[in-house]
């Protein structure tokens, strides 16, 4: 039963994490783009 819990956990940081981290890397891009375009 806690083994299934840990499974489960560990996909769902193994998905959701690695997606998060994409998402807030473009983020980071397009405001150095919009400072840029300020500039």
């Amino acid at each position: 039963m806690h083994g299934k819990i840990d499974r489960k956990l560990f996909i769902f940081v193994g998905t959701v994490k690695p997606a998060y981290l994409q998402g807030k890397a473009r983020l980071g891009t397009l405001k150095i783009r919009f400072v840029m375009l300020k500039l």
